[in-house]
């Protein structure tokens, strides 16, 4: 198994704490002697402002314990799924990585596992000023803490979190469309980037993940409303249910194979399909299609014009499978983002994910594309997740030309992103949960990168465990990146799995921060 594998790889690296040149090789950890003492911490904390948090797990009270208070543990297991819950706890996670202290629902006699903080963030700093911030990012250079900045976006991929950490807490701190971004370095500088200033820190910022520094303040490109927004919904579902479901696989397949033109004729959207569900999801049917699309500044006279042939496409499977669609129309574009966003889905699951870039020429064979699908939509007993996410194309197509873009240029050739993902129980076994990544690693990754060998991934939603992320999420720019953040942070304190220069570390089987061997560093960490 890889795990094995790359467990056995891991426990290679010396676990000294120190180098041959007396730097330190790994992060401080509670429990070692370099960690600060309580007293240590408290005078920190007033330097802050009184903003230092020391972290609990979030369903700490529904364990056996002192903190134990059922009461608090009905409301937390009710207000799991919130995202604004979530993202008002600085280790509150809308998308968690991996879960070591579940929700417990008494009330149906769920039985409490084991609660501790896992790879969670011991402390945080709710920083509200650069001053915060600034002493923060130097405490923990000087303390060699690892340091995780995070705000209220979603992170799928575990980045925001860090055994034993210390996290900048951005939460209440007021790609294409941005204009010019204040970063402070990690050594505390301010500086400004954009088409004219620094402006390989810039190209960096603008699709070259995070890693480089702190960004303070953002300026963004704004766009005028538009009078009209067309959205359409589509379902489908077996007629009867069968093993495979193979004919809601042959309609999504031709619907991939056609997605391209609607994008070219200004769609955009998402779209979702299983082959299984373990609750109904498209009318009664718990295997199905659902989409919502729509075009911008485009009426329904047109878009229904560029839908016609799909329509017509699918119409073979009419007596097969359950089809329906609708329109809706919408005069201005904050009317159409508060109906359709979905801003209110429910959270708090861990899911593990692969995806792809799908660009023209790897849909031009309807085998290859039937293939993939087979593959990606798990076994006939999995409950396995795919999405659409047809947001590419157009301005993303002629936006190539900027030269301080440093998005993967996959994307500017590829029409859509799939993405596939698999479910994990909040109580999911060691075991289960490495099952999990290595269907999705070697068996569903694997099918996406066959059907479009020549694009990349979606690094957001991708694959943590991908052995070619430098290439899947970069592209042809990973090596620029890679100077730009040893220019601007080169003693590596910005850290996360997956970013440009992560391989300068490892991140031991239990759970210290270390540098990778044979890497040299600078002897200064702080």
């Amino acid at each position: 198994m890889f795990y094995s594998f790359f467990f056995a790889i891991l426990a290679g690296v010396s676990a000294a704490v120190r180098g041959q040149d007396g730097s330190p090789r790994c992060r401080c950890v509670p429990g070692q002697s370099c960690w600060p003492s309580d007293v240590e911490w408290k005078s920190f904390n007033r330097l802050v402002g009184g903003s230092l948090i020391k972290t609990e797990p979030v369903a700490q009270s529904c364990y056996p314990g002192d903190t134990q208070d059922l009461e608090k543990c009905a409301y937390i297991n009710k207000m799991w799924p919130d995202q604004d819950f979530q993202t008002s706890n600085p280790i509150g996670r809308p998308y968690p990585y991996n879960i070591t202290c579940a929700p417990v629902d008494l009330a149906v006699g769920q039985e409490p596992t084991t609660c501790t903080l896992g790879s969670l963030l011991v402390y945080a700093v709710r920083a509200t000023s650069r001053a915060q911030i600034r002493s923060t990012l130097l405490y923990a250079r000087q303390r060699n803490i690892r340091l995780v900045i995070s705000g209220t976006g979603h992170d799928l991929l575990g980045r925001s979190d860090g055994y034993g950490g210390l996290e900048l807490w951005l939460h209440h701190f007021k790609n294409d469309q941005i204009l010019e971004a204040e970063v402070m370095l990690a050594d505390g500088r301010v500086i400004t980037c954009n088409h004219c200033e620094n402006t390989d820190l810039f190209r960096a910022l603008r699709g070259g993940g995070p890693g480089y520094g702190i960004t303070l303040s953002s300026t963004i490109k704004a766009h005028p409303n538009v009078d009209v927004v067309t959205a359409h919904h589509l379902q489908i579902a077996p007629l009867e249910k069968t093993e495979k479901n193979s004919d809601l696989l042959d309609a999504v397949s031709v619907l991939l194979q056609m997605l391209p033109d609607l994008n070219d004729a200004g769609f955009s959207g998402y779209g979702f399909w299983f082959r299984n569900f373990p609750t109904v999801f498209v009318g009664n049917a718990t295997s199905g299609y659902s989409h919502g699309f729509w075009t911008i500044d485009i009426g329904k006279d047109e878009a229904e014009k560029a839908w016609a042939p799909v329509r017509k496409a699918l119409s073979k499977f009419e007596g097969k499978l359950f089809i329906n669609e609708s329109w809706a129309s919408y005069s201005d574009y904050w009317s159409f983002y508060d109906t359709e966003s979905g801003l209110h889905d429910p959270v708090g699951d861990t899911a593990i994910l692969t995806s792809r870039l799908i660009n023209r020429e790897s849909l031009n064979y309807y085998t290859g594309v039937r293939d993939a699908v087979e593959v990606i939509s798990g076994k006939s007993d999995e409950f396995h997740s795919n999405v659409v996410l047809l947001v590419s194309g157009g301005q993303v197509f002629k936006d190539a030309k900027d030269k301080t873009s440093g998005l993967n240029p996959a994307w500017r050739k590829s029409h859509y992103a799939l993405i596939s993902g698999t479910g994990v129980s909040k109580t999911a076994s060691l075991a289960e949960r490495n099952r999990a990544n290595y269907e999705t690693t070697f068996v569903k990754g694997t099918a996406l990168k066959k059907l479009a060998p020549d694009t990349g991934a979606y690094m957001n939603e991708g694959d943590r465990n991908d052995p070619d992320f430098k290439a899947s999420f970069y592209g042809d720019f990973y090596d620029a990146h890679l100077k730009t953040k040893h220019k601007y942070d080169p003693s590596n304190v910005f850290y996360c799995p997956t970013c440009v220069g992560s391989d300068a570390f490892i991140e031991r089987p239990d759970g210290p921060l270390c540098k990778a061997k044979g890497v040299k560093m600078s002897r200064d960490l702080r």
